[in-house]
């Protein structure tokens, strides 16, 4: 059986013994600040020097140009314009459950804020997330869990709407981008290889994206083939492909590939400079080139 507080729906104004404790409690507090057993946690600090200063560098630094265009600056002024978010913010920071109403008012709030920010201001918070997330150590077992409980959630009627609103968004979003080539997507390392590929290699050298290649035991999809050179390249991304060390599996399908006859040549995302991949790309063409020579 739930077991319900005494005084759970009293007050002091309709309750005489919650009256009498708050009298009792009121008189007590008076007695001790009266002996000096209590003491103001403010005291000395409102109207003290160190005050004033304080107030003094706060508004000097709330009137300072570069505050004004922080996103500190453009919070404070939201909030000023739109008390319902920021009581929203007020409960959630007080620990308080909240409604339905009140976590919809927050998303709103939340994305005015993000369409206020300009094109730049974007692409630096992304940015800020995607170095803290690339810079993390992640342990086998944290991989783990995070595989295990994705596996279970996205199996629920929940996690497979979820699943299903985020991939319809991203897919509109990568259209309008062009990252969509018909059939399957490309990051953001990978259009940059293939604007590599285009600049040095000759117009009528043909340069397939996401080549299926089956002819091996381990079969995959690469990220760019180039039949003229039976060349693979691969653009490993850090978290994914494990670096600096890289996974189990790439490595046998590398050994794979190569003793099927293909060349192999594998960059890390982390380590990725459009001047050195360059010069990586144009080593191995002079030295395909000498080969071919030596064999005529």
């Amino acid at each position: 059986m739930k077991r319900v507080a005494w005084n759970k729906g009293l007050s002091k104004e309709n309750d005489l013994r919650l009256s009498e404790q708050g009298r009792k409690i009121s008189e007590t507090k008076k007695r001790r600040y009266a002996e000096g057993k209590l003491v103001p946690w403010d005291k000395g600090i409102k109207t003290g020097p160190w005050s004033i200063k304080r107030k003094r560098e706060h508004k000097e630094r709330m009137n300072a140009p570069e505050f004004k265009e922080s996103q500190r600056f453009k919070a404070i002024k939201y909030y000023e314009e739109h008390p319902e978010a920021r009581e929203a913010r007020r409960q959630e920071s007080l620990g308080v459950k909240q409604t339905d109403e009140a976590k919809s008012k927050k998303r709103i709030a939340s994305k005015r804020m993000h369409r206020r920010r300009t094109s730049e201001e974007k692409i630096a918070v992304n940015k800020k997330i995607g170095d803290g997330n690339r810079n993390k150590v992640w342990t086998k077992e944290f991989k783990k869990f995070l595989s295990d409980w994705a596996k279970a959630y996205f199996k629920t009627p929940k996690g497979i709407a979820e699943q299903r609103r985020r991939g319809l968004i991203t897919a509109e979003k990568r259209i309008e981008r062009g990252d969509f080539d018909g059939i399957y997507y490309n990051t953001r390392i990978e259009k940059e290889m293939k604007a590599i590929l285009v600049k040095i290699l000759p117009k009528e050298i043909e340069i397939i994206s996401q080549y299926a290649v089956w002819d091996i035991e381990h079969g995959c999809i690469v990220d760019f083939y180039i039949p003229v050179f039976n060349l693979v390249i691969e653009v490993d991304g850090k978290i994914v492909h494990n670096y600096p060390n890289g996974r189990e599996i790439d490595h046998i399908r590398t050994k794979e590939l190569e003793e099927a006859g293909y060349r192999v040549l594998r960059f890390w995302e982390d380590a990725f400079d459009e001047e050195s991949v360059m010069e990586s790309i144009r080593d191995w063409l002079i030295e395909y080139e000498m080969k071919l020579n030596r064999k005529d």
